[in-house]
């Protein structure tokens, strides 16, 4: 059932029947349902009074079956030019997320099609194909998932341990741990291989090998830091409870682009291959944040935090410029490679099989405007950790609430005029309003203050970096025909022209001032 107006809309009894006949009073479907329906099943328990999407009948001691349906209407659920493989997909996955939600398991599905009498016989054999690939995927999708679970216990637990190194100023090891994952991931596939085995399942299980192995080894590096030991008190001191206060609104502001990646995630499932188009574009730049500006805030905390309870102003400014101007030396060229060449980084990394030059050229869209906004996504982790040092974790997320409501109400609003390509617009439009928010309230509050030298130091790095571009563009240009979708040396190709790039930077950055050894030092 469509839902004609917002849900909040209510009539009375006297005016309800009128309220049906006027379109733009018309109540919602959940409130038609439980004033027409629910009465209807007062005598069955199993339909639970319609407040469910799944009717649930007991067949045998212990077991229920659950009962779901749903109705895909073109103009309201999918686009009349959407592909028959997709429609069918998402109808599929509407009555999966049904059954997940109430815990079973799908052991079949029934479909009925209302369709115009000159649909083509093309189009029903495209719908019956995503039906089938939908199938393969799921029964797939749950057995890696199974299989895979236990990584997120162990991974958590080895955030827990990296964290404790790192407020102890010790970084390699937290670093190194998820070398272990792609070694272990490399044994796997070698395995596989020589042994004849599933690919994707014996990753699968590399994953939570790697998880396990991840985890043990970060208990040895904080054994001189930490013990770990089981205390089943149920009182907290002043201290626990302080740090579960500003956990999550930590939590919520840190993970701020990603929380707009998730929204722009759900939007876009509803264009067909814009998630993937999205994921492999998100994939590309999240390696240079890592660097820019992950990294840098993991690295500022606790020598921030440190003298932030000193009140030793000095290198409170100090440390905060210089993590600022690393912050800016490493994204700007990196936001300037991926305009560049978003497309012959998409192709050389992911265009291979079934990842033609059509999802090369869209994923590659959807960079380069993801590629706008990295020094926004840096400096957000960057000032975060100024307000974070001084235990403020509420400013960072108000502005990040703040954030996310600019990117759903621009996605939502543009999707439907120019598609999938508004997400990557609207995460870097709500990033930029979020940094420069975060950088007036340090200001403001004296948090913060730029070094005289700051504009200098600035400009300086924006040549040193449109220079560099300037390089590899060139580059780009000169070895094009081996930068081509058909290329078999493109990924080759591409990693040598960054790595000639990236000299070129570092050599003229220190040429010219504009970089110094001791600037990636950060603790002090």
């Amino acid at each position: 059932m469509a839902c004609l107006i917002p849900s909040h809309t209510s009539c009375g009894p006297a005016n309800w029947r009128h309220a049906l006949n006027d379109v733009k009073k018309r109540p919602s479907e959940f409130a038609l349902i439980e004033r027409l329906f629910s009465p209807l099943t007062s005598s069955h328990p199993g339909a639970e009074n319609l407040k469910d999407d799944c009717l649930t009948l007991p067949i045998s001691s212990g077991c229920e079956a659950l009962y779901s349906v749903d109705t895909l209407v073109e103009g309201i659920h999918f686009f009349s030019a959407d592909p028959a493989e997709s429609v069918a997909k998402k109808m599929l996955r509407v009555s999966l997320s049904d059954i997940a939600a109430s815990g079973g398991s799908p052991r079949g599905y029934l479909i009925a099609l209302s369709l115009p009498g000159d649909i083509p016989f093309e189009w029903l054999e495209d719908f019956a194909k995503g039906l089938a690939e939908d199938q393969i995927k799921f029964n797939l999708a749950v057995e890696f998932t199974r299989i895979t679970f236990p990584f997120l216990l162990f991974v958590s637990l080895s955030s827990l341990f990296g964290g404790i190194l790192n407020s102890n100023n010790k970084f390699a090891a937290a670093a190194a741990a998820p070398i272990i994952l792609n070694v272990v991931l490399i044994i796997s596939l070698i395995y596989s291989y020589i042994q004849g085995l599933d690919y994707a399942k014996q990753l699968s299980y590399g994953v939570t090998t790697a998880g396990i192995i991840q985890l043990f080894f970060l208990i040895y590096a904080t054994k001189k830091f930490y013990k770990p030991a089981l205390n089943f008190s149920l009182r907290f001191s002043n201290k626990v409870k302080f740090f579960f206060k500003k956990l999550l609104p930590s939590i919520l502001s840190s993970g701020v682009t990603q929380i707009n990646i998730l929204v722009g995630t759900i939007i876009a499932s509803f264009q067909a291959n814009a998630v993937s188009y999205l994921y492999y574009a998100d994939r590309i730049y999240q390696i240079n944040l890592a660097i820019a500006g992950i990294a840098i805030g993991i690295v500022l905390l606790p020598s921030l935090s440190k003298y932030v309870e000193n009140k030793n102003n000095t290198k409170i400014e100090f440390i905060q410029n210089k993590s600022l101007e690393l912050s800016l030396f490493l994204s700007l060229p990196a936001s300037a490679a991926l305009l560049i060449a978003s497309e012959e980084i998409t192709s050389a990394l992911f265009g291979y099989g079934s990842f033609d030059i059509n999802s090369v050229k869209n994923s590659a869209h959807a960079l380069f405007y993801f590629a706008l906004g990295l020094p926004a996504f840096a400096m957000i982790k960057v000032f975060s950790s100024f307000l974070f040092a001084r235990h403020n974790t509420k400013t960072p997320f108000h502005f990040s609430i703040f954030s996310v409501l600019l990117n759903i109400f621009i996605s939502i609003y543009f999707f439907n005029k120019i598609g999938f390509i508004i997400i990557p617009i609207a995460t870097t439009i709500s990033s930029w309003l979020n940094t420069f928010l975060l950088l007036f309230y340090l200001l403001f509050k004296k948090y913060f203050s730029l070094y005289k030298s700051f504009p200098i130091k600035f400009l300086n790095i924006l040549c040193v970096s449109s220079f560099s571009s300037f390089i590899f563009y060139q580059l780009i240009q000169k070895f094009n025909e081996y930068l081509m979708y058909e290329s078999e040396y493109k990924l080759l190709t591409i990693v040598l022209l960054v790595i000639i790039t990236i000299l070129i930077y570092i050599i003229t950055s220190i040429f010219t001032k504009a970089f110094k050894i001791s600037d990636i030092k950060l603790k002090y």
